[in-house]
């Protein structure tokens, strides 16, 4: 299951990598310099003292009986109890919400939509995740030690009910922090579980897991006797004090939720990794970070990789950078270099990134750093920053310890794109012109997003990117959040996707030739995620799921979904289960498919703003372990809006179409109640515009229209579905409505 993890979190691709400190040593130096604490206290915390009482932290807690205080003899005592008097001296507003219930599971605070498997219990909505939210907290604590383990829940469905939940918060940029398991006397499978579980949350959290564990539990899982309640299952009063610490030690304030016009993101080039949230890439001739995190370790949806190939790493960097610049020795030490004359036989006179997924409205402003000690010449190296504008700066980065040059407020090309080449300066003297680039630190400066009311979103599900406007969506088992999905224009659209229901990994044997008319280019079709009824390495994922946030509930929302897997000699039919005011589900047979899609036409969105997507074996599915797929979602959408007046458009005009199917002409009749602009116009699924057959103004009453079936160029179309959309333009509002179109 780790290996699994690891794997699928990113380290399989080079993306990031975490080194992690055992835990147990930095308690044993804590435990040393005990008499050092108070001192240490004041000289490195106080700033953030300060700036902590100047802003109300609210935290919501969600667990069992540890949470709720069971085996204090005080309940004063217990862990959540003292950290809210903790967070009271820094700020007295500052509060705890305590949702925990004792016996609970990670099931029972699943989001109240979750519906629980046969066996399991179903959320309690006065104590889950749903309602933790509605609390609007800037940080949520999970404490749920050991019910699951009693209960002989899998270390896999406890993991995926935390992914599950952290992706709820991360869709409001709420981050999560999960306790380990604690000991308890349990059967030996049952220790065990709590040990893999322990493990899996460390690994996955990263420095979001809390150690509820070490120094408290013996080496078999049991407690340790000092901090045994005395029904060895339930802590003390002196063990809820370790824990207390141990949330304060885990310092989550520093990465509370913030409302900030400002972001920073730190990039490490170079074979020496940077821990905490630096971003690191470390093959230079190609390498790629498909969602970069931020300085307060948030996923931005941002992703870099690498188009022109750099030679290699250079390691002579300063090991002592300038205490000024805020970066570890890793970061400075090495860099990515290239040359104009060969080197090992290699030359590459320039090498660059692109940087994408940025948001059009905002500015970009990058700081670079290099540095090659040793040396007596110029090494001076240009950063060309190419946007909606472009830029050039130039650092010499020979024995360079604190420079750095910026490029600042540069917004992004149409496509959402800016792309960095490297090269050697002007000024560089060196023989072969060496040039180097060490790290990056990108500035966000968020601008007000105005959203497209309509038009056509692109999401690609695999590790390999596809560019221009496509959001590509790489993290099949949970985690990745994209908050503000980009349509075909480049524009914002407000839409947030997530994983509710993890997938088992990533397919990477798709068609790597799909048909022209698609629109899809050859990374979106050959990779996908996948899943499987029966166990692939060790995972079952009889279904897998992802969510669609931030929808207008008065707005229509075409679906459509295309994957593929070559090299299949049997039937992989994959069912999209589309649910919104309605449930409606399609099918689609990926084995060796170059050229279909599934559509779900004219969805409105549940109560809640969302659709959901639920991806299983179609019935025809005759594979042994009945494998399902999700490479391709294309999104049509229409807000029916015009500066902010929302219109239903049955008040305005009734449109239908006839006959339907056709199979020659068929005509779109329509009745408005007041004269108006009319536009009528026939799309393909993929969103692109056929003919427009009317757009002028119309008078009151029934109005008939007459197609031919054929392109604007009078060409006649191909059979399959087609959109209809009517447009109404009226003063102070536009409406439109979409019908589907079926030619024979």
């Amino acid at each position: 299951m780790i290996a699994n993890l690891q794997k699928l979190d990113g380290l399989k691709y080079g993306a990031r990598a975490f080194v992690g400190v055992s835990l147990s040593l930095i308690f044993k130096i804590t435990y040393l310099m005990k008499s050092l604490r108070l001192f240490l206290l004041c000289v490195l915390f106080i700033p953030f003292m300060l700036s902590a009482q100047n802003a109300t932290i609210k935290v919501a807690v969600l667990g069992s009986s540890t949470a709720a205080g069971s085996g204090t003899v005080n309940t004063a005592n217990a862990w959540v109890n003292q950290y809210r008097q903790y967070l009271k001296t820094l700020n007295a507003s500052n509060d705890v919400v305590n949702l925990a219930v004792g016996g609970y599971t990670t099931y029972q605070v699943m989001a109240s939509d979750y519906t629980a498997p046969v066996g399991r219990p179903s959320p309690d909505a006065e104590h889950n995740i749903t309602k933790a939210l509605s609390h609007n907290p800037d940080v949520i604590i999970i404490n749920l030690p050991t019910n699951d383990a009693a209960g002989n829940y899998t270390v896999a469905e406890q993991l995926a009910n935390y992914r599950a939940i952290q992706a709820k918060a991360a869709a409001r940029n709420i981050p999560v922090y999960v306790a380990t398991t604690q000991p308890r006397y349990f059967s030996v499978e049952q220790r065990k579980n709590l040990m893999d579980t322990r493990d899996s949350i460390k690994l996955y959290f990263g420095t979001k897991a809390i150690d509820f564990w070490t120094d408290i539990a013996n080496e078999d899982g049991t407690i340790q006797a000092q901090y045994d309640s005395g029904d060895g299952v339930h802590l003390n009063d002196a063990a809820h004090t370790v824990l207390k610490n141990r949330v304060v030690d885990a310092d989550i304030l520093k990465y509370s939720r913030i409302e900030s016009t400002h972001d920073t993101i730190d990039i490490d080039f170079g074979s020496s990794l940077s821990t905490g949230t630096w971003n690191n890439l470390n093959t230079a001739m190609q390498d790629t970070v498909l969602n970069l995190i931020n300085t307060q370790n948030q996923s931005t949806g941002i992703s870099i990789w690498i188009h022109d190939a750099f030679t290699g790493v250079n390691i002579n960097g300063t090991t002592t950078p300038d205490a000024g610049l805020k970066v570890p020795s890793s970061a400075s030490s090495d860099s990515f270099f290239g040359s104009v004359a060969a080197h090992s036989g290699v030359s590459e006179p320039t090498g660059g990134f692109t940087v994408s997924g940025l948001n059009r409205n905002n500015k970009y402003s990058f700081t670079f750093f290099a540095s090659r000690t040793g040396v007596s010449d110029n090494r001076e190296t240009a950063y060309k920053v190419t946007g909606e504008t472009e830029e050039t700066v130039a650092l010499d980065a020979a024995n360079n310890v604190a420079n750095t040059v910026t490029v600042k407020d540069m917004k992004p090309s149409a496509n959402g794109t800016i792309i960095i080449s490297v090269g050697p300066g002007a000024n560089n003297t060196n023989a072969s012109k060496y040039y180097f680039i060490g790290f990056m630190r990108v500035v966000v400066e968020k601008q007000q997003v105005v959203y497209d009311p309509d038009g056509t979103i692109n999401i690609d599900f695999g590790s390999k990117p596809s560019g221009g406007t496509w959001n590509n969506f790489t993290t099949p088992t949970g985690g990745q959040i994209i908050s503000d999905l980009v349509n075909t224009e480049g524009n914002n659209t407000g839409i947030s996707l997530w994983v509710h229901d993890s997938f088992t990994g990533i397919n990477e044997v798709g068609t790597t030739a799909p048909d022209a008319s698609l629109g899809i280019e050859s990374n979106g079709s050959s990779d996908s995620f996948f899943g499987s009824v029966g166990v692939h390495s060790g995972v079952s994922e009889p279904t897998g799921g992802v969510t669609l946030g931030g929808l207008k509930q008065e707005s229509y929302y075409t679906l459509s979904f295309f994957a593929s897997r070559d090299q299949a000699t049997d039937n992989r039919e994959t069912k999209y289960t589309v649910t919104g005011s309605k449930t409606e589900s399609v099918s689609l047979d990926a084995a060796n498919n170059t050229k279909n899609m599934v559509s779900v036409f004219n969805m409105q969105p549940a109560a809640d703003g969302t659709i959901k997507v639920d991806v299983a074996p179609g019935d025809k599915n005759n594979n042994s372990l009945k494998y399902y797929y999700l490479g391709i979602m294309r999104i049509v959408y229409d807000h029916n809006s015009s500066n902010g007046i929302e219109e239903n458009i049955a008040d305005k005009v009734q449109f239908s179409v006839f006959p339907n199917p056709v199979t020659d002409k068929a005509t779109f009749s329509y009745t408005i109640s007041e004269a108006a602009r009319v536009s009528i116009s026939i799309y393909d699924i993929c969103g692109g515009i056929i003919h427009t057959i009317q757009d002028n103004n119309a008078l009151p009453g029934i109005n008939n229209v007459t197609w031919d079936i054929t392109r604007a160029n009078a060409q006649r179309l191909s059979p399959g579905i087609y959109l209809g959309k009517v447009t109404i333009t009226s003063p102070g509002s536009v409406s439109s409505q979409t019908v589907k179109i079926q030619v024979k």
